[in-house]
């Protein structure tokens, strides 16, 4: 992991990113009710070239393979293989509502990690 001083204000946290898009999606994913598979895809993109980015720099933590980590969460779970990433497991397992079915995952995956 690369040095970020004394400060740990610098150190990458998944999950309060993850809280400021959740608490305000428009401002992360231009939100709006009517195309909410289009922002999940979105936010899959943006989540995925966060990962990339900290990769890039050094780090290699649960804040870099998150997606892959909350993928393997959630296949077994609901019997889906390797193929479908978290996004689309909460597209399919909850078309009405994919959005909230996202970060229900993600606060199981939260609670059995300890995190």
């Amino acid at each position: 992991m690369p040095s970020t001083g004394d400060s740990e204000l610098s150190k990458p946290d998944i999950f309060k990113l993850l809280a400021e898009i959740r608490a305000r999606p428009g401002v992360f994913l231009v939100y709006d009710d009517e195309h909410v598979r289009e922002r999940l895809i979105v936010l899959e993109s943006f989540l995925s070239g966060y990962g990339c980015a900290l990769h890039e720099l050094g780090y290699d933590d649960h804040n870099v393979h998150f997606l892959r980590e909350l993928g393997n969460f959630i296949q077994p779970k609901l019997g889906y293989g390797n193929e479908i990433g978290p996004v689309f497991a909460a597209l399919k397992h909850n078309p009405e509502q994919p959005l909230q079915q996202f970060w229900q995952f993600v606060d199981e995956f939260r609670a059995a990690r300890g995190i």
